[in-house]
């Protein structure tokens, strides 16, 4: 499975890095490299670590409730899990990270993938309502093209996931799941328990850390954009980086490398803008934003090195509690 997985990323990223060659004139990409200022740079520089951050608190707001020093350690956890994404398909690397270090967490694992779930499902809508707003913007100024009708109408389900977490909280669905799994899949019902136990109140703060989030991502690829040269209005800008950043998020490439430039730079073309500058902002972005995560998630594994030690090592932990060690 592995193996056809990569044939497919491979052969994903070939014809998206085809699609981009075909749509860039190269003397127009390398103009649009030269226009990217040392100001422009620290500037998207800035909004990428600020989405960085934003992103990371939204996590210790989910687990809100343990200690101070619980929340400060989920909080660089968060950070650390944002750089295994950039390594891993469809940004599931932090995923799986957070729940593996939330053993000493009130809940633990089971919890965790619960709220893991529930922070996905409400990142997802705040981008979802971004784009529906940018929409509504492009329509204002006239007839959006044809593909930005076609994603509004994909997002409008997504934008009221909020709503169907709050049916969840509502209904105790946990009480249900504990009754009909057997106790081997018991950790089920923990982790809809989590869903189900969060507030309306902390469900907002969630959503409002995603938008503001989202909006920093988008201001990221945005300075980057207009330092480049992109002649794109900031409606069709918001919805073309939202699309993109779920197109990289499909199994179909190498990381979503060359999905995301072709799926930004298509996008671009077809709102009237030049494909050179787009490619150079979604690439610069995309590469300015990983290695600014993979620092900054270097400097919080020094500081949880003592805690996340015996990462891996469960049975050995346990035996040893049992030994009196």
């Amino acid at each position: 499975m592995a193996r056809w997985q990569l044939i497919l990323g491979a052969l994903g990223t070939t014809v998206a890095l085809l699609l981009v060659l075909s749509l860039v004139d190269w003397s127009a990409l390398v103009h649009a490299w030269r226009d990217l200022s040392l100001a422009v740079i620290l500037g998207a520089a800035a909004a990428s670590i600020i989405a960085t951050l934003l992103q990371a608190y939204r996590w210790v707001v989910l687990v809100a409730g343990a200690t101070a020093g619980d929340r400060r350690k989920a909080f660089r956890h968060a950070l650390v899990g944002q750089s295994f994404n950039a390594v891993t398909p469809a940004a599931v690397g932090g995923d799986a990270y957070r729940v593996a270090v939330a053993r000493d967490l009130p809940g633990g694992r089971a919890r965790a993938t619960g709220l893991v779930v529930l922070e996905r499902l409400v990142g997802v809508a705040a981008f979802a309502m971004i784009y529906l707003i940018a929409y509504a913007s492009m329509a204002a100024e006239g007839a959006p093209p044809a593909v930005f009708s076609a994603a509004a109408v994909a997002f409008l389900a997504p934008a009221a996931f909020p709503l169907l977490i709050l049916a969840v909280m509502r209904m105790r669905l946990e009480l249900a799941v504990e009754r009909l799994l057997p106790q081997r899949l018991s950790w089920v019902a923990g982790a809809v328990a989590a869903v189900s136990t969060v507030t309306p109140a902390r469900l907002l703060a969630v959503l409002g850390l995603s938008i503001a989030g989202a909006v920093s991502w988008i201001f990221c690829v945005g300075i980057l954009a207009y330092g480049a040269g992109l002649a794109l209005a900031p409606g069709a800008l918001t919805g073309a980086v939202i699309v993109a950043e779920f197109a990289r998020l499909l199994p179909i490439s190498i990381q979503g490398i060359g999905v995301r430039e072709a799926t930004f730079a298509w996008l671009a073309t077809e709102a009237g803008a030049a494909a050179a500058p787009a490619v150079v902002a979604c690439a610069t972005a995309y590469a300015l934003h990983f290695f600014l995560v993979t620092v900054i998630a270097l400097m919080e594994r020094t500081a949880l090195a003592p805690h996340t030690a015996g990462i891996g090592k469960p049975m050995v932990e346990k035996r040893e509690r049992e030994d009196g060690i």
